[in-house]
C-alpha cells in the first residue's frame, strides 16, 4: 500500500477521522512476541503473528468489533500452516490525515509473500486496508483477487442483533434496497442494528479504485452470527513477474464506530472523494438530447449541428439563459458495419449527416453554440468498431484480432494500446480545443473486457476501463463533463454482464441509473435516493431523459403541474441532473418557470438524507428527505411514490433519523413553509408530528426554520431550496437598528420574494440596492410579511427591512 503525501499536509480532514472522544489521539504501534498492535485511542487493531489473523476492538469499552480476520491473495492465506510473519511500522500521511501503517508480510514456502497494510489515522474511527504480493516464485503469477479482510467475525461481542438492516452500494442500473443481515454488494455496504439500547453501524467498501473493482459481503452462519469479507476482484487480473513486488493503490475503508448509519455512509463517501480525488462537475443546467427529441418524442429533427444551433436560438428566445446555461447533446449513433465510430472526426461526422453546413466542423459547431450561451455535448459508442476503421488499424483492436469483426460487439478497441491512446489523445484534444463541453459514453459495457487481450500485459479489466475516461479527461480538461451511460449490460453475446461498480470514480461526472426512457417512476427515485452519500460527492446521477408532456404517441398533452414539479424536485433532490426529451420550442412559460426553480444546483458535496429509508414506511421507496442547512434550518422534501392515489405522509420533527425523524429540538418551535404551493403551513413544536396530504406522485418542498425572538426569513420564491442557493448573505438581524438585512441573487424581470416572520414587530419600510423593494402582506396570516424585490437585470441585491 502506497503512502501518498497530502497536497495540504497540515490539514487533517474531518471525514472518517472524526474524533469520538477526548482520549482519541496519535497512532502508536507496539510489538510483542506473538502480536503487533496499532491503536489511535479509538481503535486497537492486533495482528496475531502465531495464527496469521487480526482483530479490532473499541478502546472505549473493549468491545470486540472484528475477530479472526484473514488476509488472502487468490487462494493464498496469511493463516496458512507454516506461515511466518514480519511486521513493520510506516508513517502515513495522505488526504485523510496523519497516521501509521502496520505492514505485515506473510511467508509460506512455495507461495508468494503476502502483504497486508493496516492504517489508522490520528483521531480516526476508520481502518484503511490494503494488500499485495511479492512474487518470490520462478514463474509469473496473476493476481485475480485479494482480500485484506476475509471471513472475519463481525461484532462478536454483541448479545443480540436486533432488527439488523443492510444497504448495498451498487452502481449503474443496480437496484438498491434496505434488507436483512446478509448482503453481498459491489463497492460498499452498510450494516446497522441495536444491541440493547445501543446502536451499532458498520460501513465497509472500496476507498480507491485503480486496478480492481471492490465488493463487500456479510454472510451468516447457522446460528445467525455474521462474518465480513471485503475483497478486490478482476476478471483478467494483474500479472506479477518473478521478483516483482505489487502493492496496488486499491484500498478498503472500514468504519465500525460511527453509530448513525447516515453519518457513517456520508463519512465514507467523503473519504472516497478525498482519496480518489473525485470532484464531479455539477450539471448546473438542463441538457437537451437531440436523439430523444427527434426519435422518442417525435419532435423537431435536430440531431445534427445545424439543427442544434437552431435549437439554441429557440433557447435564447425563451429567456431561460438568465437562470442557467443550456447544454445541447448531439448523438452521432449510426449503426451498421460502417459508422463514425473509431474515426470520431469531422470527415466521418459529416459523412453520416451529423455535421451539417454551415457548422460542418467541430470548431464551427462548438463556437456557434457557445456564442449563443450554450454548452455543446456529443456522444460516442465506447467500444463499437466501424469495420473500415478496424481493417485500417487492426493493431488498435484487442488482441490485434479482427477475425470476429462481422459480429455484433465482436471486437473492441484496446485502450491500453499506445498507438490507439495516441489516436484518442488527438481526438479528445482536438474536441477540447474546438470547445466541446462534454461527452456521453454509450455502451460502456463494450469497454469492460473480461476476456482481456490488452497490449499492456499488466493491465486489468478495471484499469483498462478507467483508461477510457482518463484519455477523455486529459483531452477535455478538468471542466469537461464525462457521462457513463449505464452499467449492468453485457459486452457481447454470452459474456457476463458488466459489474455494477464504481471503478470510474474520480474520472466520470455523471452515471446513468436507467435504460432508455422518457418516463419517471418511483424506482428511479429509490435507486438514486439510496445513494445520497455519493450524489454530488462522487457522481451526479442521471435518470435518463424526461418529458413535460404525456409520454405517448400522437397528441401529447402537458403533464399536470403537480407531476412536472415532482419530476423536477426529485431530480434535484436525489439525482442532480436534468436531461430533456423536449425541444425548448415546445416548452410553455409555466414549464420554463418551474424548471428555473431548480437552478442553480448547489455544488456542495452533500444531498438530502432519505430519513425513512430504514423504516417500513420507506421500504418500497423513501418518502421523507432531509437536508439540514444548519441545526436551525432544514429543507424537508416529501414524495408520494403512489402515482395513482393521494397519500398522507407524517414525519416526526424530533427523534433519530434512523427512525425516520428529523432530529429537531423538541423544546423549540419551527415555522414551516411549502414552496410549490406558496403556502404557510404553520408554527409547530419540535415535539410534534408534521403531517401532509400529498396528491398522487406529488413532491412537496418545505422549509423549516427554528422560531427566533426577532424577525427572520423563512422562505424565498426563487428556488426549491428556499434561500439556500439564492441568498448570498443569509439574513442578519440588528437589534439596535431593528433591521433585517441580506443579499439575494435576483433575476431580471421577475419579482423576487422573501417571506418574513415578524415575530411581534411591524415592518416599516424596505429598500434594496440595484433594485426596487416593497413590503406586502401575506394573506391569511397576522405575523408574516413578504419582501418583494424587482430588478430589470440579474443582480445581487443587498436589501434591508426596517421594523418598528
Amino acid at each position: 500500500m502506497k503512502t501518498i503525501p497530502s497536497s495540504n499536509p497540515g490539514v487533517a480532514l474531518a471525514l472518517c477521522i472524526m474524533s469520538l472522544s477526548a482520549w482519541a489521539g496519535p497512532v502508536t504501534v507496539e510489538h510483542a512476541a506473538d502480536a503487533a498492535t496499532i491503536s489511535n485511542g479509538n481503535l486497537r487493531v492486533t495482528f496475531d503473528t502465531t495464527r496469521g489473523t487480526w482483530c479490532a476492538d473499541a478502546l472505549s469499552d473493549g468491545t470486540k468489533l472484528i475477530a479472526g480476520a484473514v488476509s488472502r491473495v487468490n487462494d493464498w492465506s496469511s493463516a496458512a500452516p507454516g506461515a511466518s510473519h514480519q511486521v513493520e511500522s510506516l508513517e502515513t500521511r495522505d488526504k485523510l490525515g496523519t497516521g501509521r501503517t502496520l505492514m505485515v508480510r506473510s511467508s509460506v514456502p512455495g507461495q508468494p509473500v503476502l502483504h497486508l497494510g493496516i492504517t489508522l489515522y490520528e483521531d480516526a474511527t476508520c481502518i484503511v486496508l490494503g494488500g499485495g504480493v511479492r512474487n518470490v516464485l520462478n514463474n509469473e503469477i496473476r493476481v485475480m483477487e485479494f482480500s485484506p479482510l476475509s471471513a472475519a467475525r463481525l461484532f462478536p461481542d454483541a448479545r443480540e442483533m436486533k432488527d439488523p438492516k443492510t444497504l448495498g452500494g451498487v452502481a449503474g442500473s443496480g437496484g438498491n434496497a434496505v434488507q436483512g443481515l446478509t448482503c453481498n454488494s459491489p463497492n460498499n455496504l452498510l450494516l446497522t442494528f441495536t444491541d440493547g439500547t445501543r446502536r451499532w453501524s458498520m460501513v465497509a467498501g472500496g476507498l480507491t479504485y485503480h486496478d480492481f473493482a471492490k465488493w463487500a459481503d456479510i454472510a451468516a452462519d447457522a446460528a445467525g452470527k455474521p462474518s465480513l469479507t471485503a475483497n478486490a476482484k478482476d476478471q483478467v487480473g494483474r500479472r506479477v513477474t518473478p521478483g516483482e513486488t505489487y502493492l496496488p493503490d486499491d484500498l478498503f475503508y472500514i468504519d465500525l464506530l460511527t453509530p448513525d448509519p447516515f453519518l457513517a455512509l456520508e463519512q465514507y463517501g467523503l473519504a472516497v472523494r478525498e482519496r480518489q480525488n473525485a470532484r464531479p462537475n455539477i450539471y448546473d443546467f438542463p441538457t437537451v438530447c437531440a436523439w430523444y427529441v427527434q426519435e422518442k418524442t417525435k419532435g423537431a429533427r435536430i440531431n445534427n449541428t445545424a439543427g442544434l444551433v437552431g435549437e439554441m436560438d429557440e433557447v435564447v428566445k425563451t429567456g431561460f439563459l438568465k437562470y442557467s446555461p443550456v447544454a445541447l447533446r448531439l448523438v452521432p449513433d449510426s449503426y451498421g458495419d460502417i459508422t463514425e465510430q473509431g474515426w470520431w472526426d469531422d470527415e466521418h461526422w459529416q459523412k453520416f449527416g451529423h455535421y451539417t453546413k454551415p457548422y460542418e466542423t467541430s470548431e464551427k459547431w462548438c463556437q456557434a453554440i457557445r456564442e449563443r450561451g450554450g454548452l455543446p455535448f456529443t456522444y460516442v459508442q465506447t467500444g463499437f468498431v466501424s469495420h473500415d476503421y478496424g481493417k485500417a488499424f487492426p493493431g488498435h483492436i484487442l488482441s490485434n484480432d479482427i477475425s470476429t469483426l462481422t459480429q455484433w460487439h465482436g471486437v473492441a478497441y484496446d485502450y491500453t494500446d499506445p498507438e490507439f491512446q495516441a489516436h484518442m489523445k488527438a481526438v479528445w484534444g482536438g474536441l477540447g480545443r474546438a470547445g466541446l463541453a462534454g461527452v456521453m459514453f454509450d455502451y460502456p459495457e463494450t469497454g469492460w473486457r473480461h476476456d482481456g487481450g490488452f497490449e499492456d500485459k499488466k493491465a486489468t479489466t478495471a484499469s483498462a476501463y478507467r483508461k477510457i475516461f482518463e484519455l477523455a479527461r486529459e483531452g477535455l480538461g478538468p471542466n469537461g463533463y464525462l457521462h457513463e451511460r449505464i452499467l449492468g449490460e453485457s459486452a457481447k453475446e454470452k459474456s457476463p454482464p458488466t459489474p455494477l461498480v464504481d471503478v470510474s470514480v474520480g474520472l466520470v461526472d455523471s452515471q446513468r441509473v436507467e435504460g432508455d426512457t422518457v418516463d419517471f417512476h418511483p424506482g428511479m427515485v429509490k435507486r438514486c435516493a439510496l445513494r445520497w452519500y455519493k450524489t454530488r460527492t462522487l457522481y451526479t446521477y442521471d435518470m435518463d431523459s424526461k418529458t413535460f408532456f404525456e409520454p405517448r404517441e400522437g397528441q401529447r398533452p402537458p403533464l399536470p403541474a403537480v407531476r412536472r414539479q415532482s419530476i423536477l424536485t426529485m431530480l434535484y433532490v436525489t439525482a442532480g441532473r436534468v436531461l430533456l426529451a423536449d425541444s425548448f420550442r415546445t416548452l410553455t412559460p409555466e414549464m420554463l418557470l418551474d424548471m428555473s426553480r431548480i437552478y442553480p444546483i448547489h455544488r456542495q458535496p452533500r444531498s438530502a438524507r432519505p430519513v425513512d429509508a430504514f423504516t417500513p414506511a420507506g421500504g418500497n421507496c423513501p418518502r421523507v428527505f432531509d437536508f439540514a442547512v444548519n441545526p436551525d434550518w432544514h429543507q424537508l422534501t416529501l414524495f408520494n411514490p403512489d402515482f395513482k392515489n393521494k397519500a398522507t405522509i407524517p414525519v416526526a420533527l424530533s427523534g433519530e433519523a434512523v427512525d425516520g425523524a428529523l432530529g429537531l429540538d423538541p423544546q423549540a418551535e419551527y415555522y414551516a413553509y411549502d414552496f410549490w404551493n406558496d403556502r404557510f403551513l404553520g408554527r409547530f413544536k419540535g415535539s410534534q408530528m408534521l403531517e401532509q396530504e400529498l396528491a398522487a406522485s406529488e413532491s412537496r418542498m418545505i422549509s423549516l426554520h427554528r422560531v427566533e425572538t426577532n424577525p427572520q426569513f423563512i422562505s424565498t420564491n426563487r428556488h426549491v431550496m428556499q434561500g439556500y442557493v439564492d441568498l448570498i448573505d443569509k439574513p442578519n438581524w440588528n437589534g439596535e437598528t431593528k433591521t433585517l438585512s441580506g443579499t439575494s441573487k435576483v433575476i431580471g424581470g421577475e419579482t423576487y420574494k422573501v417571506v418574513v416572520a415578524c415575530n411581534g414587530l411591524k415592518p416599516a419600510a424596505a429598500s434594496a440596492a440595484n433594485a426596487t423593494a416593497r413590503i406586502e402582506s401575506l394573506a391569511g396570516t397576522d405575523d408574516l410579511a413578504v419582501l418583494a424585490i424587482a430588478s430589470q437585470t440579474n443582480a445581487d441585491a443587498k436589501w434591508e427591512i426596517r421594523f418598528k
